[in-house]
């Protein structure tokens, strides 16, 4: 269940983006395609989910990190917002979003 808080003074958005957090092996942070700093996951977090409706972030993490490396790189974002859900990508699912990707752009606009 997602809780939503509205107040008469606060306008939410609900754009439809995903954002998706990652922590590669070696020790790369990326918010969807834009590499960041590991010490601004927090506050980059917490600027994205401001004005959201629904605060959710899907987190993804290179399966060679340890256990201990993920907990903190974890600890960082929980604790960037009020009611941030997070989720946490793996197995299948997480195989699938480290394949390579090919975007092909049309000419014609289909």
């Amino acid at each position: 269940m997602v809780r939503i808080h509205r107040t008469y003074q606060n306008e939410f958005s609900c754009d439809g983006r995903f954002e998706f957090i990652r922590l590669t092996k070696d020790g790369k942070t990326w918010i969807n395609e834009a590499e960041i700093p590991v010490n601004q996951v927090r506050q980059r977090v917490a600027a994205l989910m401001e004005d959201r409706a629904e605060r959710v972030v899907y987190v993804v993490v290179d399966s060679e990190l340890s256990y201990g490396q993920f907990a903190e790189f974890l600890g960082k974002i929980v604790g960037a917002t009020d009611d941030l859900h997070v989720i946490v990508i793996s197995g299948e699912i997480r195989r699938e979003f480290e394949k390579p990707r090919v975007f092909i752009q049309s000419v014609d606009g289909i």
